[in-house]
C-alpha cells in the first residue's frame, strides 16, 4: 500500500514542545504513522499522553532556557526507547515590545529557547544518530518572519531567521552522515504564541478589511466570506457549497450534498483505500438546502441571497426579513439593492451575529 511508504514504524521521535499547539499535532501524526515519541515539555503534556497513550507516548519535563537540560532529555530517550530517529525543534517563545524599547531580557529569553538550546539539542541528538551508524532526520519549525521580518517581534524573528541558517548550515556538514536536516516556515497558527493577537478583536478587524482593500488593488476580488480570486476564477467547489447546490467529494474526510441530503466519508485513509467499496462508508448527516442553511450560506457570498429568490422556492414572506435588513443598513452591515440582500465588508466582520439576527424574522 502507499502508505507503508510513510510508515514510521519503528522510529523513535523526539518533539519539543509537545504540550500544546503545533508540538502536539505532530506528535499525534508520528504516533499515527507507528512511531515512538518523547515529547519535551516545560508543563506537562498530559492531554497529549492521553491522546497518544502511554505506550506511545513519554513526556520528558525540562525547561529549555537553559542548555543544561540537554543531557537529560536525550539520556531519557535512550533509556526509555534505546535508541533515536527523529529530532522537530518546535518548542519556542514569543516577546511583543517595539524594537525602540526593546528590552536585552526579552532578547536573551527568546534567543535561548528559540536558537541557542535548538542548535545544542540538535548538536547533541546529531552526535547520537553518528554513534548509532544509522543516520537521522532534523526536523526545525522556522517561521514565514524568517522571510518577512514582522513587526514587534525583533529576537523571535532574529531567531527564526538563525534557524533558517543553521538548517542550511547543518544540511551542509551533516549530509555525509546521512543526517537529513529541514525546515518548516509556518504561516500564522491558532498556538499559545498567537493567543494575545488572535484575541485583538481591533486588531483583527483592521487586518481584514486592509487585506479586502489589498487583494482587490491587486486584482483578486472577494467573493466569500473568507475567499478570493480573479474574476472568472473561484472555486466552483466552494461556491456550490455556498449556494447549496449539488456536489460531490470523493475521499477521506470528504463531504457531499446530493438529492438534498448531505453525507461525509469517515476520516480513516487507510480503512478509504482498503474498502472495496468505498461509497459503502459515507456516513448520513441529515438534510439540506432548508431557507435557513441557504440563508446562513449565502449570506457569506459577496453576491448575497435574493429576496425573491426566497419567495419563488420557499413560498417565505420576506417582509420582516427586509425591514431587519433595512435597519442593518442604516448601521452600514447589510446592504439592500433592489431583490438583492448582501453583507457589507463590516457586516462581514459580525457575520454570525449579523446572520442570527437575521434569521430570526425568517417565517416558513
Amino acid at each position: 500500500m502507499i502508505l507503508d511508504q510513510f510508515s514510521l514504524k519503528g522510529k523513535v521521535a523526539i518533539v519539543t514542545g509537545s504540550n500544546t499547539g503545533l508540538g502536539q499535532g505532530i506528535s499525534r501524526a508520528f504516533v499515527e504513522a507507528g512511531a515512538k515519541v518523547v515529547g519535551v515539555s516545560r508543563r506537562p503534556s498530559t492531554e497529549t499522553e492521553e491522546m497518544l497513550g502511554k505506550e506511545n507516548f513519554y513526556n520528558v519535563l525540562a525547561d529549555l532556557s537553559s542548555c543544561d537540560v540537554i543531557p537529560e532529555v536525550v539520556g531519557k530517550t535512550l533509556e526509555h526507547y534505546g535508541r533515536v530517529d527523529i529530532l522537530v525543534n518546535n518548542a519556542g517563545i514569543i516577546k511583543r515590545q517595539d524594537s525602540i524599547e526593546f528590552s536585552e531580557e526579552n532578547w536573551d529569553s527568546v534567543i535561548n529557547v528559540n536558537l541557542k538550546t535548538v542548535f545544542f539539542l540538535t548538536q547533541a541528538v546529531a552526535k547520537q544518530y553518528i554513534k548509532q551508524g544509522t543516520g537521522g532526520k532534523v526536523i526545525n519549525i522556522a517561521s514565514m518572519l524568517s522571510y518577512q521580518g514582522g513587526i514587534r517581534v525583533p529576537s523571535y524573528t532574529a531567531s527564526k531567521s538563525a534557524i533558517r541558517g543553521i538548517t542550511m548550515t547543518l544540511a551542509n556538514e551533516w549530509a555525509k552522515y546521512n543526517i537529513n536536516v529541514n525546515a518548516i516556515a509556518p504561516g500564522y497558527m491558532a498556538t499559545n504564541n498567537t493567543q494575545q493577537l488572535r484575541q485583538d478583536e481591533e486588531r483583527s478587524a483592521e487586518l481584514y478589511l486592509h487585506t479586502v482593500e489589498q487583494m482587490a488593488r491587486h486584482g483578486f476580488l472577494q467573493y466569500e466570506v473568507s475567499n478570493f480570486a480573479r474574476p472568472g476564477f473561484e472555486s466552483r467547489h466552494n461556491l456550490k457549497y455556498w449556494r447549496c447546490e449539488q456536489y460531490l467529494g470523493l475521499g477521506p474526510a470528504a463531504h457531499s450534498f446530493w438529492e438534498g441530503r448531505r453525507f461525509y466519508f469517515p476520516r480513516d485513509l487507510a480503512g478509504f483505500v482498503a474498502a472495496q467499496d468505498p461509497w459503502a462508508l459515507r456516513v448520513d448527516d441529515g438534510p439540506g438546502g432548508e431557507l435557513e442553511e441557504q440563508l446562513m450560506l449565502r449570506l457569506r457570498l459577496c453576491e448575497g441571497i435574493s429576496l425573491d429568490w426566497i419567495r419563488e422556492h420557499f413560498s417565505s414572506d420576506t417582509k420582516k426579513l427586509e425591514q431587519r435588513a433595512r435597519f442593518l443598513q442604516q448601521h452600514g452591515l447589510t446592504r439592500l439593492e433592489g431583490d438583492r440582500l448582501r453583507l457589507t465588508p463590516q457586516g462581514f466582520l459580525v457575520s454570525n451575529s449579523v446572520i442570527v439576527d437575521l434569521l430570526e424574522t425568517v417565517e416558513v
